[in-house]
């Protein structure tokens, strides 16, 4: 960090030359701001993939995971059907994470947040299973993608 005399600023002449010291300053925090912004934008803000037979909400649900745990963001998959309330296992058709943040959970489908009632009903899961619905899909890949997730 650069320090200032600013008692040594007070005439004329030290203004512009402290000035020039400040903008240098500037200068050299925002070249390190730039620098670091390819890694925090890579880490913070990614492009959520499209809807697709291949990419459906478990493998959405898994990625956002991911991500948000390198960054230590705390999630826990849901699995739900937003179609109705009070469902049994059966009847779920979806997932999707409900993330801690500043000590409140909020749930994220396809990487943007929802608010909705419905985001809070579901039943909890692990991460080993969320992988286990992700590996099914490899197997099983002729299940259609359900209609909650185009």
């Amino acid at each position: 960090m650069i320090l200032i005399d600013k008692s040594r600023c007070s005439s004329q002449r030290w203004l512009s030359r402290c000035n020039l010291y400040l903008l240098a300053a500037f200068i050299a925090f925002a070249l390190i701001l730039l620098a670091l912004s390819p890694l925090m934008i890579q880490k913070l803000f990614f492009v959520m993939p499209r809807p697709s037979p291949e990419f459906d909400c478990d493998d959405s649900a898994l990625l956002m995971m991911e991500r948000l745990s390198s960054l230590g963001i705390r999630s826990t998959p849901i699995l739900g059907n937003l179609k109705m309330t009070g469902e049994s296992y059966q009847e779920t058709d979806h997932i999707w994470l409900l993330v801690e943040i500043a000590g409140l959970r909020i749930p994220f489908d396809w990487g943007q947040p929802h608010f909705d009632r419905q985001h809070y009903e579901g039943f909890t899961q692990t991460y080993q299973q969320l992988l286990a619905f992700v590996e099914q899909d490899k197997i099983s890949p002729s299940i259609p993608v359900s209609p909650s997730d185009r």
